[in-house]
This record gives C-alpha cells, sequence and structure tokens, in this order.
C-alpha cells in the first residue's frame, strides 16, 4: 500500500505499458503500410511502377509547385489561435497561404490527381496551369475536368495509350472471337 501523499505504483505502470502499446501499435500499422505498398509495387508491371514513383514525386512537391503555379490563394483573415496570441503581442499576424489538397493515384499511363478547388483557384485556372503541371510532372499532357462542386480531376498521361507500340496475339485455330472452343 502507498503512504499517504504518493501515488500507487500500479498508476504509473499502467500509463508506462500505455505509452508503449500505443507506439507499438503504431509501428505494426506503419509496417503493415509498407509492407502492402512494397508488394503492390513488385506486383504491379513495369509502367505502373513509374507512375507509382511519379505518383510520390507529384504529391511531395505539390505544395511548392502549386505556389509557383498560382494555384494558392492568400487568407488574410487569422486563424482563432493567431487572434488570441497577436492580442497579446500587439502585432498583425501574417496572412496564411492556402494550398489545395490533393490525392494522388497511380496508373500504367501516368496518375490521376483529385484536388479540391479554393476560392479564386477554380476550374479555369487549373486549365490554364496545365501546361506547367504537365512539365512539373514530367508528363506528354495534362487535362482537367470537373469532378462535382469544388473539385477537380488532373490527369496527366506520361505515356499515351494510343501511341504505345502494341503487339497482336492471334486466337488459336478452333476458337471463337472471344476465346472460347468452337467444339
Amino acid at each position: 500500500m502507498a503512504r499517504s501523499g504518493q501515488r500507487p505504483h500500479w498508476r504509473a505502470s499502467n500509463r508506462t505499458v500505455t505509452l508503449v502499446g500505443s507506439a507499438t501499435g503504431r509501428s505494426v500499422l506503419v509496417g503493415a503500410w509498407l509492407l502492402t505498398t512494397a508488394v503492390r509495387y513488385v506486383r504491379a508491371d513495369r509502367g505502373t511502377r513509374v507512375s507509382m514513383r511519379q505518383a510520390v514525386r507529384v504529391r511531395w512537391g505539390w505544395v511548392r509547385l502549386a505556389r509557383m503555379a498560382e494555384l494558392t490563394v492568400t487568407d488574410k483573415t487569422p486563424g482563432l489561435l493567431a487572434q488570441i496570441t497577436a492580442q497579446k503581442d500587439n502585432a498583425t499576424p501574417a496572412p496564411r497561404v492556402l494550398t489545395p489538397k490533393i490525392k494522388v493515384k497511380p496508373d500504367p499511363y501516368g496518375v490521376i490527381v483529385r484536388a479540391r478547388t479554393l476560392p479564386q483557384v477554380g476550374l479555369e485556372e487549373y486549365q490554364k496551369s496545365a501546361r506547367f503541371l504537365a512539365d512539373a510532372w514530367r508528363c506528354t499532357r495534362v487535362s482537367v475536368l470537373p469532378d462535382g462542386p469544388g473539385r477537380v480531376v488532373i490527369r496527366g498521361v506520361r505515356s499515351d495509350p494510343l501511341t504505345t507500340p502494341t503487339t497482336h496475339r492471334s486466337a488459336p485455330r478452333g476458337s471463337d472471337a472471344l476465346g472460347a472452343g468452337c467444339g
């Protein structure tokens, strides 16, 4: 039994176990995510692997590219925390630069980027910046289409499927056009 004024020993160890358990849980989740990503990468074809690397580059460089392509908005209204700290210091808070959120998905021919719009940065601004996005993402072509209110889909094609040479394999004798046997 603990003396008066001292904390019982089990509480401190219980907190330690909780902290260690949550850290272990996080590391297990990160390990599972890394394993899943590695398996997807290994099982993917050559074009998809290149697109997966391209998708990582697109995601990591988005904030800087969006600022250079003027796809950001400066919000001069300070947030709540900035208002509270500014009142104490008697200084005006610096304006925030808002960058549209994106989600990047690779496919065998390039990347599909789903982006949100901001006030003063809509479909037209994305379409005007498509040429710059294509250069930065090393794509031959970039198209921008609406994806509902406040959203756009940016399709970056690294290699055009219509210009990619293909090989024709004829069907074996005795099979119809769908590949099923005739007899």
